[in-house]
């Protein structure tokens, strides 16, 4: 016959075992869903960003800032010749 105090042990250690379980399973995908939310959010703010810089450069000097390579759109103006 097993000895009663050995089953309490044994019974709070697999109920430990499965909690953890649970908690591993609630814990893991709520982590990895807050780094994929913080990271669209940054993404986002990263463009709305950009996106005020060109507004606003827009409507200091009426036209748009080539910001990469040579021959930009039409009516773009390269950042070096810009004054502020």
């Amino acid at each position: 016959m097993l000895n009663p105090a050995l089953n309490r042990r044994s019974v709070s250690r697999s109920s430990a075992i499965c909690t953890i379980a649970l908690l591993l399973a609630v814990a893991l995908p709520a982590v990895m869903g807050y780094n994929w939310l913080t990271r669209s959010n940054r993404v986002l703010t990263t463009k709305l960003d950009a996106f005020a810089f060109e507004l606003l450069n827009f409507l200091l000097i009426g036209r748009t800032l080539q910001t990469a390579g040579r021959g930009g759109r039409p009516g773009t103006v390269p950042l070096a010749a810009v004054n502020y």
